[in-house]
């Protein structure tokens, strides 16, 4: 990779079109078989050994005919699956074993290889089977990873069944932090229901206002925030599955009100909840749990840590004053775009895109206050490729596939851990290669040592002095909190808040 110049101290289906002219992903997953390879092969990730909690529950796993316990723990170690829980179902070997016994099989297989997927991955092959023995779980699986359609394609076999039997109103709730999320949600089910004869909605403000009828749709995708105020006029005493995606960010302070509402609105007792995320903090797990009844969670890899598919660097750029330097320097070295660059509020956001625009590159920004029709307009005019650069805040870290995407950069030092993790996930998806460059500067040096520690954990070489750096104070953690690139955090009441406060305590 290039180094910098900078002194280092040691809305629509065809928005899922390629940004540039990279090879489409099933494409490339056809020359991967035709190699002999897995077409979901990725760069190996290092991960922690297995528990003894997870060693049992593997081997007291009951398998189907022709598989002893012996192949199922092979196969969960093979691809890295960690389970905790009772009576978990094998994972999959491949698709067919999913919708065989299905009638519509044929077509769902078809469409589920037009959404890029030949072969389960790992996510894939423990999650599908486990929710479609109606199995409440939580899942943490890396950026990338395949988790939209683990959750999906259960979904559709399972409401596609209810269809056939005649059930009315809405069967499943997929729910999503942001717009931007929910309609990538929604473009994949599009994709994966073609010709089933599911009726699918991605809910809108329009739809809010009016009144959906929801006793005509199958499967609902929306935010909290559009489901709560949905709830006070219809009824989703239907709902049989209810997933949240961005699971750890559904549950921060800054949606629990309206998360409340969609769980107290949705009364079914048959009802399955599901839990999806790249992170999945202890405290945010436990939270979770209270919420589920009996869940198995379902690890692939080592929890909570980057892709190993990522090449990931820390650059210092000295002072505030270098970042602009350095991102010059980078942009000029020929970093190939399209380009994803973070900072940690709007305003360092709107700056950042002001300065980069009067030197002529080709730049745009998107941050939480702008409109809904502005905010979809910039995503697609990154993915077709008319701006090279795209400056962010963490409204783009979570979930969005931006396929070609080669390189990100942290140009403010994420707040956290869990941001760095979801902000590096954008690039070297869906087994793709990438790099994420985060610029840190002295000020950064107390929180600079958990970076380097999950860089590591993803197989980077990082300067032993970065790992033997003092862990944070409560006096620098306050001092990361005062600073003008952090965000607020605005708090909420409500049942889950109730809840996060004992986990806390």
């Amino acid at each position: 990779m290039d180094q910098l110049g900078v002194k280092r101290g040691s809305r629509t289906e065809d928005a899922l079109a390629s940004l540039l002219t990279a090879v489409p992903f099933r494409q490339n997953k056809r020359e991967r078989l035709s190699s002999g390879q897995s077409p979901n092969a990725a760069t190996p990730v290092f991960f922690s050994p297995v528990g003894a909690h997870e060693r049992e529950a593997s081997h007291h796993s009951a398998g189907p005919s022709g598989r002893s316990q012996d192949d199922v723990h092979a196969l969960r170690k093979q691809h890295r699956i960690y389970v905790k829980g009772t009576d978990i179902p094998p994972p999959v070997v491949n698709f067919t074993d999913v919708c065989k016994k299905r009638k519509f099989y044929e077509k769902l297989l078809a469409n589920v290889e037009e959404c890029g997927f030949l072969e389960p991955t790992p996510i894939q092959r423990q999650a599908i089977p486990l929710m479609l023995k109606r199995r409440e779980v939580l899942c943490v699986a890396p950026t990338g990873s395949g988790k939209t359609l683990a959750y999906l394609l259960p979904i559709v076999i399972q409401a596609k069944l209810g269809a056939l039997k005649g059930r009315e109103g809405v069967k499943a709730l997929l729910v999503g932090p942001t717009r931007e999320l929910a309609a990538q949600i929604a473009r994949v089910l599009a994709r994966l229901v073609q010709g089933l004869g599911l009726r699918c909605s991605l809910l809108s403000a329009a739809g809010v206002t009016a009144g959906t009828d929801f006793t005509k749709m199958d499967i609902v995708v929306a935010t909290p925030l559009r489901l709560s105020k949905a709830a006070k006029k219809a009824s989703f005493g239907s709902v049989e599955f209810l997933v949240f995606d961005e699971a750890d960010k559904l549950l921060d302070e800054g949606f629990v009100a309206q998360m409340d509402k969609v769980v107290a609105a949705c009364t079914n007792p048959r009802k399955v909840a599901a839990f999806f995320s790249a992170t999945l903090p202890e405290k945010v797990e436990e939270l979770a749990r209270s919420l589920l009844k009996q869940p198995v969670r379902v690890t692939v890899g080592e929890r909570n840590s980057a892709a190993a598919s990522v090449q990931q660097r820390l650059v210092f750029v000295g002072s505030e004053a270098g970042k602009l330097i350095a991102l010059r320097d980078l942009l000029a070295s020929g970093t190939r775009p399209p380009i994803l660059v973070f900072t940690n509020s709007k305003q360092r956001c709107d700056a950042l895109h002001r300065d980069l625009a009067l030197e002529g590159v080709l730049v745009d920004s998107i941050s939480a206050d702008q409109a809904p029709a502005a905010r979809s307009a910039v995503v697609d005019r990154f993915r077709e490729g008319r701006i090279h650069l795209l400056v962010c805040t963490d409204l783009m870290a979570r979930g969005i596939d931006f396929l070609n995407v080669q390189t990100v950069i942290n140009y403010d030092f994420p707040l956290s851990a869990v941001d760095y993790v979801h902000r590096v996930g954008r690039t070297g998806r869906a087994g793709r290669s990438g790099q994420a460059i985060t610029f840190f500067e002295e000020r950064d040096a107390g929180q600079l040592r958990r970076i380097a520690n999950l860089m590591q954990s993803s197989g980077m070489e990082v300067p032993a002095w970065m790992l033997q750096l003092r862990k944070e104070t409560t006096v620098l953690k306050q001092r990361l909190k005062d600073r003008k690139d952090s965000k607020p955090h605005p708090k909420q009441n409500g049942s889950l808040c109730a809840k996060r406060k004992r986990v806390a305590e």
